[in-house]
């Protein structure tokens, strides 16, 4: 997936859970964090968190998506969870946020098979 793939599922799933802003939203400005800022100053009671998971596995330039993800989890409102395969770029990134790290290898059986 890129990063305008996840953006879009971020924002359909924004949408999807509080259909009431399709109306108050911009279509010219339907970017994930617009969309999510515009919501919490509208609507101060909602909360998000958003599972991210196969950070590896993206499309693009990582170091956009890290960033994107380190806008995300700096609103108070919101809170992500991210996963992915060992990449010593993203441990050194998201070192400096408040992490867990759990490693394990639940397939090493099948992949051995």
């Amino acid at each position: 997936m890129s990063i305008a793939g996840l953006l879009r599922s971020l924002i359909y799933l924004v949408l999807r859970q509080c259909p009431n802003l399709i109306s108050l939203s911009n279509p010219e400005r339907w970017e994930a964090l617009y969309l999510v800022a515009f919501s919490a100053k509208r609507f101060s009671h909602l909360r998000f968190f958003f599972l991210i998971d196969g950070l590896d596995e993206f499309i693009g330039d990582r170091i956009e998506l890290m960033e994107l993800i380190q806008e995300l989890a700096a609103c108070e409102h919101i809170k992500v969870c991210v996963a992915s395969r060992l990449w010593a770029n993203f441990q050194k990134f998201f070192d400096k946020l408040p992490s867990l790290v759990l490693q394990q290898h639940l397939t090493t059986k099948d992949l051995v098979e």
